[in-house]
Parts: C-alpha cells; sequence; structure tokens
C-alpha cells in the first residue's frame, strides 16, 4: 500500500464477486460515479463464479465506461470465499473496495473513502 499522498495514493481496485447475478452487476457498475477521479484511477474488477446468466454481456456493455475494467469467468464454480479471493489477487491498486453484487454506490463514495484515508493517514477505510 501506498501512503497517503503519494502520486498512486487516489488509485483503486473494485472487485465485484458474482454468481448469477448479471441484473445486480449492472446496476452496481451503474451506480459507480466519481467525477473526482480520473478514469485510470478505477481498476472495475468482475470475478464470476460460473454463472448460468448474462453477467458476460453486462460487463462488455460497460467496458467503454471503464477502461481498466477486467472480467474473470472462472469454469467451475469454485465457492464464493475463493471467488472473492480471487478477485483481490486480480487487483494492482493501492486501495480495495469490495463492492458486492447487490450493493450500489452513493456518487463519490469511494472519493469521500480516499479523502478520509488522506485526512487521517488511515490504511483503512470502511
Amino acid at each position: 500500500m501506498t501512503s497517503p499522498g503519494s502520486s498512486n495514493s487516489r488509485r483503486v481496485s473494485v472487485v465485484i464477486p458474482a454468481y448469477n447475478r448479471a441484473r445486480g452487476v449492472a446496476q452496481a457498475l451503474d451506480s459507480i460515479n466519481e467525477p473526482g477521479l480520473r478514469p485510470d484511477d478505477l481498476q472495475l474488477i468482475v470475478v464470476d463464479n460460473a454463472s448460468d446468466d448474462d453477467i458476460a454481456g453486462v460487463v462488455e456493455r460497460h467496458g467503454a465506461r471503464f477502461p481498466n475494467l477486467v472480467f474473470r469467468q472462472w469454469e467451475t464454480n469454485v465457492g464464493p470465499i475463493e471467488n472473492w479471493r480471487r478477485g483481490i489477487d486480480l487487483a494492482s491498486a493501492p486501495w480495495l473496495k469490495i463492492l458486492w453484487s447487490d450493493d450500489r454506490l452513493e456518487p463519490r463514495t469511494i472519493e469521500r473513502m480516499l479523502d478520509a484515508a488522506d485526512r487521517n493517514d488511515a490504511r483503512v477505510v470502511t
């Protein structure tokens, strides 16, 4: 993790684990509204636990909005915890946000979390 104030401290990996939640993933991705962050500051990672719905299509439709969108769909169901772990392993930014497929973010949520970390010299913000 980089220290607050370094050039990389505004980069965030957002991991969205999912299983048969194409609609939820679409809504979670739609809810991300961070105008104070550069598009390159957000790495979006959707990890799909061998679903049989159209999560791949949902992710593809959001690709233009998020230039650092990563999608991994496992061939077999690896269980929820392993799916989460694999998503976290794909994260490359100094900050990590898990966004569950049934969660929605208020505008500027991630920006506010990063600002709180900077103000408090924090390593974890929830």
